[in-house]
């Protein structure tokens, strides 16, 4: 959404910095599609793997306003088209709910529900020596096509029973 190039390291170091969570309204299923390719001498299947049905709620929160203002504005006006994993599969609802006061799982436990009368899943970034968290090798450190880099995060989870309708 911002425009940032696959090897803006510095582009990148600054999102990381962001505290990240999401609310799984709805887990969704995993759909497995193949795929048939061939090359010059061989012919061979791949497999490829969907979420499909699930419905998301994610936050960031920063001590940075001006950032999260920033990713605000690239939301509702992306740089680039926005898809999930395939240029083929743009997302749904709004993207951008708004900037909320409150720490990230406030706003989240406290934001009506996509998917009413259902229990929600909350994942948080939590300290690494919290008690019950585990780890995540999910941080991007390079997008570069050549040398794709992930670090870790600490992850805690949480449950919550959803209302049957929005307050």
């Amino acid at each position: 959404a911002l425009g940032l190039r696959r090897d803006d390291t510095e582009g990148l170091a600054r999102l990381n910095g962001l505290r990240f969570a999401v609310r799984a309204d709805q887990e969704g299923s995993l759909l497995v599609d193949f795929h048939t390719a061939k090359s010059r001498d061989t012919s061979y299947v791949t497999y490829r793997h969907y979420l499909q049905d699930a419905v998301f709620l994610a936050g960031l929160e920063s001590e940075d306003e001006a950032l999260l203002r920033e990713l605000e504005a690239a939301l509702r006006h992306p740089f680039y088209p926005l898809y999930l994993g395939r240029r083929s599969c743009p997302p749904t609802l709004p993207l951008c709910l708004g900037v909320c006061p409150g720490s990230l799982q406030e706003v989240l436990q406290a934001e009506p529900p996509l998917c009413p009368g259902r229990q929600s899943r909350i994942l948080l970034d939590a300290d690494p020596l919290e008690p019950g968290t585990a780890p995540q090798r999910d941080v991007p450190v390079s997008f570069d096509p050549h040398h794709r880099q992930y670090g870790y995060r600490s992850v805690r989870e949480l449950w919550q029973k959803m209302p049957d309708s929005p307050e």
